[in-house]
């Protein structure tokens, strides 16, 4: 008979019950934004005591990082499953899809933008920076098979990858300037957006086709 190191069968409830405090956290964040929702409010979903949820996340900024390393991980998982012998510009619309997917699902965690953007959690910008230079690590090897494929002619593809992250970012921006707020704050916004991303990233491929 195998026996379990109950060292391991600890770690795995850990995890388990680590993972559930997420989901739960996550719910609330989308219905109540992260910025009200207090940590008493989880422990009151789940049914447990404040010590109990806090042997598992210390504070709200520790449980709010989880919550994002578990975004961040599902968009990555998506993003490398994508198969790369497709055309440059359908690679590019799914991943425009797969952040519209992931941001109609978790509704950016009830749009807290103040929360999301607080300069003191320096961990957290560190997360969001972390996941960026991923997403730019993905576009890299996009536009290198491109490359190879004779579907673009352009040889420095660094330079490439910067200019199509850019025009993407300088389209949030011109929405940011345009309402005033971080991110669309409506879905009706956020369509809008995410339609715009469609076109210029369509444009941006016709372009250096040509």
């Amino acid at each position: 008979m195998l026996k379990i190191n109950p060292g391991v069968k600890n770690s795995k409830i850990l995890k388990d019950k680590g993972r559930m405090i997420v989901n739960v956290a996550i719910k609330r964040f989308i219905y109540y934004g992260i910025a009200k929702t207090t940590m008493d409010d989880i422990a009151k979903d789940l049914a447990l005591t404040k010590p109990s949820l806090y042997y598992y996340y210390s504070n709200k900024s520790h449980l709010v990082r989880a919550v994002f390393d578990h975004v961040f991980a599902e968009y990555l998982s998506l993003l490398q499953a994508l198969p790369l012998n497709q055309s440059l510009e359908k690679i590019l619309d799914d991943v425009i899809k797969i952040q519209w997917k992931l941001f109609k699902h978790y509704a950016l965690l009830g749009y807290s933008t103040t929360f999301l953007f607080n300069a003191k959690d320096k961990i957290l910008q560190h997360k969001f920076f972390e996941v960026k230079m991923s997403h730019i690590a993905f576009l890299t090897q996009v536009f290198q098979a491109a490359s190879r494929s004779n579907t673009t002619t352009y040889t420095n593809i660094d330079q490439l990858v910067h200019l199509y992250f850019s025009c993407m970012q300088g389209l949030l921006w011109n929405h940011i300037v345009d309402k005033q707020t971080l991110i669309p704050t409506h879905y009706r916004q956020h369509i809008i957006v995410y339609k715009n991303a469609r076109n210029l990233s369509s444009v941006f491929v016709k372009g250096i086709s040509l």
